[in-house]
């Protein structure tokens, strides 16, 4: 046990939480709009001030800090916290996890807040980078369980408002910001230099800043019964707790305070007065005990914390600890770890989880087992470590097998994409159709031109790189037979929609379309009945249909009286139907100037239905009609 260890883990537990009202450099100061997050965090015990009663709000907060107070919110009890640290144990150890935050990583982790991939990666760039706006968004809405209305995010509302949203669209955590918002978790700010409302989802995240968004996702937590307050019941493993099959890497068997280190954990353990030692079930020394001998222990947090992290409970030598197989058909999903092979049998160890906890499956096949390595039939002689392996076993033994190199690719034509609890697109290569998951953030290419995945064409023709088993990426080719450039006349819904389009060349013609044909405008996706009179599009067919529709976004300014027909305050929107009879989405914000007819400022809230009003504004770069000046003619 190297001496250094031991005294950092003294000063880390000498930083006790300051109860409320005491941080010297919050009350009275420039950050004392934070005080009362400050001091709800700290009373939980999920944020810690330092000592001389300093809490540093101004102070960054690393990525490997803000995973930490996040698994503070959940309040894990010691058993769960215990489990939790079992489970990831063995990641967090070759990752190389500081002691003091291998626990509440471990919460992290059970939570979902991060991926063990994601985590992976941080700790191979840097763990003490500061967390950014974006990054802490992320983790935060996975807190509140918004994974899935994140991953359901097609049109952006709430980020829309953002101005750096458009030069900075490619950063992968806008649909968590979207999310967020909406919550009313986080928002944005106003740039000092332009005075526009921007959201910087590279910047870094302040101690006071912190806080605030902890308090507001605990309050979130609490309301949606996601806090465990130290009271729920755990999930009974089905081994004994916190049991290891390991071997003896080091000992020190003499003396007042003895130590054990484990091979499979690199840890080590205190052997206190208490600890049951055991041989084929007859007691035994410490001292019996040797490097490389095999044993199963059980150990815990240790209840001196000054000398080491865990402590030895039990050790036997001579007995193993093995998992009863789960019954039926089971699918797990991870990494390939530890592959082994001898006389024609592989065996293999593979990351991944079971009744919601880390678990590490050990499984056997022969070398001829047929598997599925990306799109190709093969053996299991191709599996390899650091493939991702989705197995299916049936009462314990392998029926399937398919695995995800760390880079694959197909070619194709696209056939358009399914959205549910996964998103997915669809390929047809080599006569076979498919349903790949699409990745969080995918790049997408076409014909040279950077767009958005909702902006391909069915019967692209496209090539399609995967990460492991999620694309990444998209490089496509229009193939369709004919694009058309016009204005839309009319659109009648009826047994049979109809849309009536005036070419560039004056000619007319109307096309059967359905409420699945995909319209799309600016960023996202709009509906069939969404299309209004004076529209500019192009038509995207293949033959006599209608692949997809993209609405052309107008720019310069706009002026003109109407009359308000629908009104929507969180989305900042007004229908105004123009004297002409056609309807104009128009937008307001902060900056626009509400007006009475005598001139005198108003209020957007005396507006009601049927108000007439005289519009100016101007279209942003997304094609919407901003306004700068409403005035109100009459009620």
């Amino acid at each position: 046990m190297k001496r250094w260890m031991m005294i950092g883990l003294i000063v880390i537990l000498s930083i006790q939480p300051v109860f409320a009202g005491s941080f010297q450099d919050v009350a009275g100061t420039d950050y004392e709009w934070a005080e009362q997050y400050i001091d709800a965090m700290n009373e939980k015990g999920i944020l810690k001030g330092y000592e001389g009663g300093v809490f540093k709000p101004g102070g960054s907060v690393t990525y490997e800090q803000a995973l930490v107070m996040a698994g503070r919110l959940f309040q894990y009890s010691a058993d769960e916290v215990t489990q939790a640290s079992k489970a990831y144990q063995a990641t967090l150890v070759t990752l190389g996890a500081a002691n003091w935050a291998k626990a509440d990583i471990a919460i992290a982790l059970n939570e979902g807040l991060i991926s063990v991939t994601e985590l992976t990666a941080l700790y191979n760039k840097d763990r003490a980078q500061a967390v950014n706006k974006g990054e802490i968004t992320r983790i935060l809405a996975r807190a509140l369980g918004l994974e899935q209305d994140a991953n359901n995010v097609l049109i952006y509302q709430e980020v829309e408002n953002f101005t750096d949203f458009t030069s900075k669209k490619n950063n992968p955590n806008w649909a968590y910001v979207e999310v967020m918002v909406k919550a009313e978790i986080i928002n944005g700010l106003t740039d000092p230099k332009t005075g526009q409302l921007v959201f910087q989802p590279d910047s870094e995240v302040s101690r006071a800043v912190m806080a605030t968004l902890l308090s507001r996702t605990y309050t979130k937590m609490e309301a949606k019964g996601l806090v465990h307050t130290g009271s729920q019941t755990p999930v009974t493993p089905t081994t004994p707790a916190n049991a290891l099959t390991t071997t003896i890497s080091n000992l020190i068997p003499t003396g007042s305070n003895r130590f054990i280190q484990l091979q499979v954990t690199g840890e080590w353990y205190r052997v206190g007065s208490d600890a049951v030692l055991t041989r084929n079930g007859q007691p035994a020394t410490l001292e019996s005990f040797s490097k490389g001998e095999s044993v199963v222990v059980t150990y815990g947090k240790d209840d001196q914390p000054a000398n080491n992290t865990y402590k030895l409970i039990t050790m036997n030598s001579g007995q193993a600890v093995t998992n009863p197989p789960a019954t039926g058909t089971v699918s797990y999903e991870g990494m390939v770890t530890q592959r082994t092979e001898n006389n024609g049998v592989i065996t293999f160890v593979q990351d991944s989880f079971e009744n919601q906890l880390k678990a590490y499956k050990t499984w056997t096949v022969n070398t001829t087992f047929p598997i599925t390595l990306g799109f190709e039939a093969m053996t299991a002689s191709s599996l390899m470590q650091n493939q991702f392996a989705q197995v299916t076993a049936k009462n314990g033994q392998v029926v399937s097998i398919v695995l995800w190199p760390a880079t694959t690719t197909i070619s194709g034509t696209f056939q358009g994409i399914v959205f549910g609890e996964q998103n997915k697109v669809k390929i047809q290569a080599n006569g076979v159709n498919r349903e790949l998951v699409l990745g969080k953030s995918v790049y997408v290419m076409k014909n040279g031109k950077q767009i958005l995945v909702t902006e391909l064409g069915i019967g692209d023709s496209v090539t399609m790189t995967l990460s492991y088993q999620e694309v990444s990426s998209i490089m496509g080719t229009a193939t369709t037979s004919q694009t058309i450039q016009g204005e839309v006349v009319s659109v009648t819904i009826a047994g049979t929609t109809e849309l009536k389009v005036k070419a560039s060349n004056g000619v007319e013609s109307t096309y059967s379309v359905t409420t699945a044909t995909p319209v799309y405008k600016g960023n996202g996706q709009i509906q069939i009945y969404d299309l209004r009179p004076g529209n500019q599009v192009t038509l995207y067919l293949m033959g006599d249909q209608i692949l997809n529709i993209s609405v052309q976004t107008q720019t310069g300014s706009a002026a003109f009286v109407g009359k308000l027909m629908l009104s929507d305050y969180g989305l900042q929107l007004m229908m105004v139907e123009k004297t002409d009879g056609t309807q104009m989405n128009v937008y307001y914000n902060s900056q626009t100037n509400f007006i009475n007819s005598s001139g005198q400022s108003t209020s957007f809230g005396q507006l009601t239905l049927s108000s007439q009003i005289s519009i100016a504004g101007e279209y942003n770069s997304e094609g919407k009609l901003m306004a700068n000046t409403v005035m109100i003619l009459s009620q």
